[in-house]
């Protein structure tokens, strides 16, 4: 079942996996400014929903907000569903250059639940003037909204409350460690790729100077009994993308500790674009915000109640 798959990709796209230009982020009404898209809740998409192991329940939420629970009479097995990685990259032209190897491999740890990894190893790693110092590992969740601008730009200084209302605070970037990704799992968002009932979730494997070289902070909150790790631009890569695909009839039996961030539907035009500027991003964010908003209230319909960040 591992194997390596064939990378440039000389087959055809499915229309679904092309990529839209003109993304923008979901808005934070409340606190003025962007918000993971794990917290969406605005768009004819509805908001985003969880599955857990071992609750039917919630699967059966997913399928009422426009899921797919399964493609029926023509089911799809999981070796063709793990190609569709090689479409999704041949769309984005700007990642053909920075992809080296896609192969199926064995999971990165027993504490994710089921399902099936495709590791994507970037260029850059290699050809980093530090990589002989970057010895660390570390890991970072992401949604298929965000890879594509991250897998472009690398990791940047993160723009989320994870600082906030903390006395230690620290402008990095935050990570978990080599042993604990499964940590990773709380703020990772998956999503359809097609209508098969599969759901597709990017990892970011990160390699970085532990301890730091320039003495800046390197520990961040505690994640339960995990402390999360910082570090920076100037000292880190990312070595490579693994995308774990579940299928959503994996979520109905299991230990109900794992949980999943989901969308029942991807909304494709909201997909973040690698080259053009945050603040271009976000006053198209605004105003798309503005748009939906004006839309409910001249239906007479009450905006949804917003996800805690």
């Amino acid at each position: 079942m591992y194997k390596r798959q064939a990378w440039p990709y000389e087959g055809a796209v499915a229309p679904q996996l092309e990529y839209l230009p003109g993304g923008f982020w979901p808005w934070s009404k409340n606190k003025n400014r962007r918000t993971a898209f794990r917290n969406r809740i605005q768009g004819p998409w509805g908001r985003t929903t969880w599955l857990q192991l071992g609750n039917s329940k919630l699967a059966y939420e997913f399928g009422e907000a426009g899921g797919i629970l399964d493609r029926v009479p023509d089911p799809v097995c999981i070796d063709d569903e793990c190609k569709l990685i090689l479409q999704w990259l041949k769309a984005r032209h700007l990642l053909h250059s920075l992809v080296s190897t896609v192969e199926v491999v064995p999971p990165v740890t027993t504490h994710w639940g089921p399902g099936c990894w495709v590791r994507v190893e970037l260029a850059g790693m290699r050809h980093h003037p530090k990589a002989a110092k970057m010895s660390a590992k570390g890991w970072h969740g992401s949604s298929m909204n965000n890879i594509y601008r991250t897998m472009v730009q690398g990791l940047r200084i993160g723009w989320s409350a994870i600082r906030e209302g903390t006395d230690d605070s620290v402008d990095g970037i935050y990570l978990h460690g080599e042993t604990t990704p499964e940590y990773c799992n709380t703020y990772t968002l998956y999503s359809p790729l097609q209508d098969s009932g599969f759901l597709w979730a990017p990892l970011i494997e990160v390699r970085f100077e532990y301890p730091d070289p320039l003495g800046r902070k390197t520990t961040g909150k505690k994640a339960g009994r995990a402390t999360q790790y910082v570090t920076y631009p100037d000292c880190s890569c990312m070595a490579a993308v693994y995308f774990h695909i579940i299928h959503v009839s994996h979520t109905r039996h299991g230990s109900r500790h794992t949980w999943y961030n989901v969308e029942p539907i991807r909304p494709r035009e909201m997909e973040i674009p690698p080259e053009e500027s945050d603040a271009a991003i976000e006053a198209r964010s605004v105003d798309r915000y503005s748009q939906w908003e004006a839309e409910l209230l001249r239906l007479g319909r009450p905006l949804p109640a917003v996800i805690p960040e």
